[in-house]
């Protein structure tokens, strides 16, 4: 069988590292832990440009605008008493993803929104106990990954190993605005960066679709396009690895939703068998109890982990499931 290798590195910005990026530079949410991945993940890079094997290598960038409806800030004022952490739910009415509630203190309450999504007041005087089955549990995070600001470059280990042609796609300023960007590398093995995030109203842990699963990235349409590809290659077994920030989070969700469409895609262009593996050497997490569950449940759909070295050197030895070697105690 003739086999492609996918790298799915999702979100390894300097919004996610430790650092003291400002809420002018485009804020922080800091993951423990999450600037030790540049290195490894630029090593892996450096193997892919010098590799005469099928690559292809996908870097997820979190790419949201100014008051976002998932930033804490964007509801900050006297009547809503919400914080960093804070949960809220949002239903989708209409065209418009609005807030329709908010939890303090483990009680639901009735919220009121202005049009971009902004709570404007938290109804304490009225309890809200019927929450739709389809609303989203939204978390509101601190700002981060703000479009055009240094906390959406990624890390600078990975922005010096990366072809020149998509770094220049990526500097500030200027930027490309566009949703998904693409360069060839020396080898001319192809890379995208698929960006999320970017609707005001949606948050999208996901590189394919927003957390509610109304809108999707151009994940979908670039899987297509690596088909295609693949089939000019006569590929037809895929190795896909993921790794980044945060594991119990977007690289989680980007597995899951990767997981759910890539296979058939690939099959219509004559790939027979994608197989999925998670990077612990790249990968971070918020909650080490919550990734530690998320690797635990990768197992049991036949996950397996491996090292930097293994792609290297070319080994898909099976390797037990172990505890995250990277997860940092949360501060």
């Amino acid at each position: 069988m003739t086999t492609a290798n996918v790298a799915f590195l999702v979100d390894p910005l300097k919004g996610f590292a430790k650092n003291n990026i400002s809420t002018r530079e485009g804020g922080c949410l800091p993951v423990p832990g999450g600037e030790e991945i540049g290195e490894p993940i630029a090593r892996l890079i450096e193997h892919v440009e010098r590799s005469d094997k099928p690559w292809f290598v996908v870097l997820a960038q979190d790419w949201h605008p100014k008051g976002h409806i998932s930033f804490a800030s964007s509801h900050k004022n006297l009547a809503t008493n919400l914080d960093v952490y804070s949960t809220i739910y949002l239903h989708e009415n209409g065209a418009h993803n609005r807030p329709i509630a908010a939890v303090q203190s483990g009680i639901t309450f009735d919220i009121e929104a202005d049009h971009r999504g902004h709570i404007t007041r938290v109804r304490y005087d009225r309890p809200h106990v019927a929450i739709p089955s389809d609303a989203v549990q939204q978390i509101l995070w601190p700002d981060h990954c703000i479009q055009g600001t240094r906390s959406a470059q990624v890390l600078e280990p990975i922005r010096e190993v990366l072809p020149p042609t998509l770094t220049a796609q990526l500097e500030y300023p200027p930027y490309n605005s566009r949703n998904i960007l693409r360069a060839t590398g020396r080898q001319g093995h192809p890379y995208a960066v698929i960006r999320k995030g970017y609707d005001p109203l949606h948050d999208s842990y996901s590189l394919v679709k927003d957390n509610g699963g109304i809108t999707e990235t151009p994940a979908r349409a670039y899987f297509e396009e690596m088909g295609k590809a693949m089939q000019v290659k006569g590929i037809n077994k895929v190795n896909a690895h993921f790794g980044g920030l945060a594991t119990d989070f977007c690289v989680d969700w980007s597995y899951e939703d990767t997981r759910a469409i890539l296979p058939g895609i690939l099959k219509k262009y004559g790939v027979e068998e994608v197989s999925f593996y998670f990077l612990p050497e790249i990968s971070r997490g918020i909650s080490p109890e919550n990734s530690q569950a998320v690797i635990a449940r990768m197992a049991t759909e036949g996950v397996e982990q491996r090292t930097i070295e293994d792609i290297i050197r070319g080994s898909i030895s099976k390797r037990p499931l172990i505890t995250h070697p990277t997860i940092a105690p949360s501060a």
